[in-house]
C-alpha cells in the first residue's frame, strides 16, 4: 500500500481549483450560446406564425408604426419599461424562488399559469382564448425558465429584451388584442413547439456535461 504523503496532498488539493474553474469557465460560454441561440429561436416563433398564416390562406395583420396615436418610440420605451416591472418580479423573484425548491421546469409552469392568469383581461374573451393565450404564457415561461436557469447576471436585461421584443412584434403583426382565436391560437402553437425545442436542446446539452470527472490517484 502507498502512504500519501503531506506534499501529494497539496498537489492534488491545487489541482481541483484550476479544473473546477476551467469547467465553469466553458459552462459560463456554453449558457451564453444557448441564450444566444434561444434568442434567435424566439424570434423563429414569429416565422412560424407568418408561415402559418401564408399556409392557411389568412393575411398578417400588420399595423404600420406611424399609424398608432403616440409616436412609436414612445411606445417602444413603454414596452420596455412595463416588461421590466413584470419580470422584476416573475423571472427575477418568482422564478429562482420557486426554482431552488422545485426545479426549474416545474417553476416555470407555474410561473407562466401565474403570468397568464394575472393579465385578467384576456377572460373578456372568452374562455377558449383565454386558455390559449395561458399556454402561450405557460410556454414563454418555460422558455425564459431554460435559458435563464443558469444565469449569474443579466437576468433582468435578458428577460426584459425578450418580453418586450415579444410584445411589439405582437402589436405591429398580429390582431390578438382583438380577440382573434387564429393569431392567439398560432402564437400559442409556435411558442409551445419552441418550448419543447429549447428543452430539449438544452438539456441535452446539460446531460453531455453534466458528470465531472476530477483527477484521482489510486492506491497501492
Amino acid at each position: 500500500m502507498k502512504i500519501s504523503t503531506g506534499d501529494e496532498n497539496h498537489h492534488d488539493s491545487r489541482l481541483l481549483p484550476r479544473y473546477l474553474n476551467r469547467s465553469a469557465a466553458v459552462g459560463l460560454c456554453s449558457a451564453r450560446a444557448w441564450r444566444t441561440r434561444g434568442a434567435v429561436l424566439i424570434a423563429g416563433t414569429f416565422a412560424a406564425d407568418w408561415l402559418w398564416y401564408a399556409v392557411t390562406g389568412h393575411s398578417v395583420a400588420y399595423t404600420s408604426p406611424a399609424s398608432f396615436p403616440h409616436p412609436f418610440w414612445i411606445i417602444v420605451v413603454a414596452q420596455f419599461i412595463g416588461a421590466a416591472g413584470e419580470e422584476v418580479g416573475w423571472r427575477c423573484f418568482l422564478q429562482p424562488t420557486l426554482q431552488s425548491r422545485i426545479g426549474t421546469f416545474p417553476a416555470s409552469i407555474v410561473v407562466g399559469i401565474a403570468w397568464g392568469v394575472w393579465h385578467i383581461g384576456v377572460f373578456a374573451e372568452g374562455w377558449v382564448y383565454a386558455s390559449l393565450f395561458i399556454l402561450f404564457a405557460v410556454s414563454l415561461s418555460v422558455i425564459f425558465g431554460e435559458l435563464l436557469s443558469d444565469a449569474r447576471g443579466g437576468r433582468l436585461l435578458l428577460a426584459t429584451s425578450c418580453h418586450a421584443l415579444f410584445n411589439l412584434g405582437m402589436l405591429l403583426w398580429f390582431n390578438e388584442e382583438d380577440g382573434s382565436r387564429l393569431a392567439m391560437g398560432t402564437l400559442a402553437s409556435a411558442c409551445t413547439i419552441a418550448a419543447v425545442i429549447v428543452m430539449v436542446i438544452v438539456r441535452g446539452k446539460w446531460a453531455g456535461t453534466s458528470a465531472v470527472h476530477l483527477p484521482t490517484k489510486s492506491a497501492r
